[in-house]
């Protein structure tokens, strides 16, 4: 019985991903890192969609992302970016 309640527990863990907001967030943080980095580098970044899960499991990206994402040009979002790492770095 104790089996059969530990995999239950399992599977309800391992099937919860992450939210559709912060699927949302980071899908939002993609473009507009691959935008940016076209506007201020002249580089074309693939935005194939592919880090969107892996970001939006990670609450602490997802949270940088919230808080950059609203700075209306590209040279205030990377820079937010760029200071939110530095003030988090452990």
């Amino acid at each position: 019985m104790v089996a059969l309640v530990t995999l239950a527990t399992m599977h309800i863990g391992c099937s919860s991903g992450p939210s559709a907001e912060a699927k949302k967030t980071c899908k939002q943080a993609g473009v507009k890192y691959a935008t940016c980095i076209k506007e201020t580098v002249g580089m074309t970044v693939p935005s194939s969609g592919a880090g969107v899960d892996q970001c939006a499991k990670d609450s602490k990206t997802v949270t940088m992302y919230k808080e950059c994402l609203p700075k209306k040009d590209c040279k205030a979002f990377l820079k937010c970016m760029d200071d939110y790492v530095a003030k988090t770095k452990p």
